[in-house]
């Protein structure tokens, strides 16, 4: 480690006596105050444009992109509504359609709906003659399922369900 401290201490002196002879003294005395007053200036100027932005004189365009934002928000809020309105249009032809598929089986078979409670294999004959516009329901609208509600129930009591 000696050598080490011998060597950097060498160096270190030659860097210093190198940078004696390159001093620049033949600038004037008033081009150094000069050119400190231009450095002081420039700093003083630049802090207070930076204050001004921090502290919201200066948007730097925000208002600009801040309108961007509320048109595009807009934009997004306005499609959002119709697809839930058309899928909403398609949910009510949907259920209208599947109703009315359901009563003319019960006419055709001439029987009633509420047969479903005393037969309850009928569920399957309806559920098949309702499946293919089910199918066809799903894949026109976008969405993830359909849901058919048949209102039958095995045990009218109300005793069986507590």
């Amino acid at each position: 480690m000696k050598g080490f401290g011998d060597f950097l201490a060498r160096n270190l002196h030659l860097i210093m006596d190198n940078a004696k002879r390159f001093r620049i003294q033949s600038l004037p005395m008033n081009l150094k105050l000069f050119m400190f007053k231009i450095v002081l200036v420039f700093t003083v100027i630049m802090g207070v444009t930076s204050l001004l932005l921090i502290s919201g004189v200066f948007t730097t365009g925000l208002s600009h992109d801040e309108r961007l934002v509320k048109n595009d928000l807009a934009c997004l809020t306005r499609d959002i509504n119709i697809n839930f309105q058309s899928i909403s249009k398609n949910t009510v032809a949907f259920s209208k359609s599947v109703s009315e598929s359901i009563e003319n089986y019960f006419l055709s078979q001439g029987k009633d709906v509420s047969d479903l409670k005393n037969n309850p294999e009928l569920i399957e004959d309806v559920l098949t003659k309702v499946f293919g516009k089910a199918l066809l329901g799903l894949l026109s609208s976008k969405s993830s399922g359909v849901v058919i509600i048949l209102p039958w129930t095995k045990q009218t009591r109300m005793s069986y369900f507590v």
